[in-house]
């Protein structure tokens, strides 16, 4: 969730198996609940193993970043939390990154960056956020340590941090005097696809929010029959046709949080201006896990 700063306003090509409609399905029902707190919804999936993209296991080892009180890496500055509270971000950071390629890829990326980003516990209504900073950087906060349980949504946080860093920080501010930021509703929707895409891949099942519906039927409309069940990731891009599907899935959630938006008396950049952008940000993370495998 991109989170709106008060005082700064600022191809993929798809082979179509013919046996596909002989194929049994079976639900994949999660029971969690999403980062806006309602339940997911659930949706069907292909029968058979999805392939898990993961980085090589080894032993997870504790670091001693908390306990220097020192920052967790050089982009990373955790210095304005307590200890318990930078140890709880330092292993979740942690284990996160031993067990799933494509966090450790967007770490990685956070971690060589020419900006800081700032680790924050506490201090927002919502589970987790990220807060772009004027100059670049920004800001990754939690409600609080509770909230940092759900991998997925811990990395959707970063994974907003990526998104600066691929589309240039201004691209998630407002520009003076501008009352939205134009493509913000396409960054937050992306955030959903690249979560619900992963998870799938992980084989951890996946699930529909309220303003998503559709979006596991074009995910699984995304990935071919072959043997490893793999995207095909020989042009990282849509087809025009799967791009305008996909933006019709943007404008749909768009329009979902104009509408609660103004039900609730609220203002976020969910419903700003949707444009042409996406998901190039996820195709850019899932082409390095694919490379690293190699």
């Amino acid at each position: 969730m991109q989170q709106k700063k008060t005082q700064n306003p600022s191809s993929i090509q798809t082979t179509n198996g013919q046996d596909k409609k002989n194929k049994k399905k079976k639900a994949a029902i999660i029971q969690a609940k999403g980062s806006e707190g309602k339940p997911l919804q659930p949706i069907q999936s292909k029968q058979g193993k999805l392939p898990v993209i993961q980085a090589k296991q080894r032993p997870i080892q504790r670091s001693n970043a908390a306990k220097n009180n020192t920052p967790i890496q050089a982009k990373f500055d955790d210095s304005k939390l307590n200890t318990t509270d930078k140890q709880a971000f330092t292993d979740k950071i942690d284990s996160v990154k031993q067990k799933n390629a494509y966090f450790e890829v967007i770490h990685d990326r956070l971690s060589t960056s020419g900006f800081t980003y700032y680790l924050q516990m506490g201090g927002i209504k919502s589970r987790g956020g990220f807060i772009p900073g004027k100059q670049g950087g920004g800001t990754i906060a939690f409600y609080s340590t509770a909230a940092l349980n759900d991998d997925y949504a811990f990395m959707e946080e970063f994974f907003h941090a990526y998104q600066s860093e691929h589309y240039g920080y201004e691209n998630m501010l407002k520009k003076p005097g501008a009352q939205n930021i134009p493509g913000a509703s396409n960054k937050e929707f992306e955030a959903r696809f690249f979560k619900a895409l992963i998870s799938i891949l992980d084989e951890t099942g996946a699930g529909e929010l309220p303003g998503q519906e559709g979006l596991m039927k074009f995910i699984y409309g995304l990935l071919d029959d072959g043997p490893d069940f793999s995207l095909v990731m020989n042009k990282t891009s849509f087809t025009p046709e799967q791009k305008a599907e996909y933006l019709q899935l943007v404008e749909n959630f768009r329009k979902y949080w104009e509408t609660l938006n103004k039900k609730d008396g609220k203002n976020n950049v969910y419903d700003d201006p949707k444009t042409n952008e996406g998901p190039e940000a996820t195709f850019d993370i899932i082409r390095k896990v694919l490379e690293k495998k190699k």
